[in-house]
């Protein structure tokens, strides 16, 4: 599976953490698995580690689904910060998908360091793209 999702408890954060190729099909079932686990603790807080991802999206399949956010309310309740890939060919479709989901009021940030993202997260439930 190139996805799992945990809460932790101690920070009341969801994080989400990629894995190898991930394909429209399963970013789409990881975004909703993330939902659901905020929704069934009461979560607004999203970790994507994404740092072991080789193969993104196409960026119109980000497009598309950064779109369905847009009428979606508990995916746009959400505060997302995502950690970059190892690999700097997949980063250009990580901030594609920063600046998608802060156009169509979705709140997502990227870093390059999990303590950075920490926290970010755990500054303040109010929505932030800057």
């Amino acid at each position: 599976m190139p996805w799992t999702a945990t809460v932790d408890s101690d920070t009341s954060i969801v994080e989400v953490r990629y894995s190898g190729a991930l394909t429209e099909g399963k970013l789409a079932d990881a975004l909703d698995g993330a939902r659901q686990l905020a929704c069934r603790y009461g979560i607004t807080k999203v970790l994507a580690d994404c740092s072991g991802l080789t193969v993104a999206p196409r960026y119109g399949t980000l497009a598309a689904i950064a779109n369905a956010f847009t009428g979606d309310y508990r995916q746009r309740q959400l505060r997302r910060a995502l950690l970059l890939p190892k690999s700097h060919l997949l980063t250009d479709r990580l901030e594609f998908w920063e600046t998608l989901c802060c156009n169509r009021g979705t709140t997502a940030r990227l870093f390059s360091e999990r303590a950075a993202a920490l926290a970010w997260l755990s500054e303040s439930d109010q929505p932030s793209c800057s």
